[in-house]
């Protein structure tokens, strides 16, 4: 039994989301090379740094969350967490 796949790859532009189709033979699954671990505890005086690469075609994009909640990474470097405001499941 044969069974052929075709992905539909979803495009972001800007506030609305187009979806295109890319031809297979330039496409790549993602598929992640390099993370943090999935539990860490830590002391309220340490410093953690959260990594995850992938690699795919298109290019992989990441969306970072904190309890459920999106966020950008730059916009929250050097953040302590030892402060309740930014404590929780990363």
């Amino acid at each position: 039994m044969v069974v052929a796949l075709r992905y539909v790859w979803p495009l972001l532009l800007c506030s609305p989301c187009l979806l295109i189709q890319i031809p297979e033979e330039l496409m790549e699954p993602p598929v992640i090379t390099e993370q943090s671990p999935r539990r860490l505890v830590v002391f309220p005086t340490d410093d953690i740094s959260l990594k995850c690469e992938a690699s795919g075609k298109p290019e992989v994009q990441f969306r970072w969350t904190r309890d459920g909640v999106h966020f950008k990474p730059k916009e929250e470097l050097g953040v302590t967490v030892y402060q309740s405001p930014h404590s929780g499941s990363f």
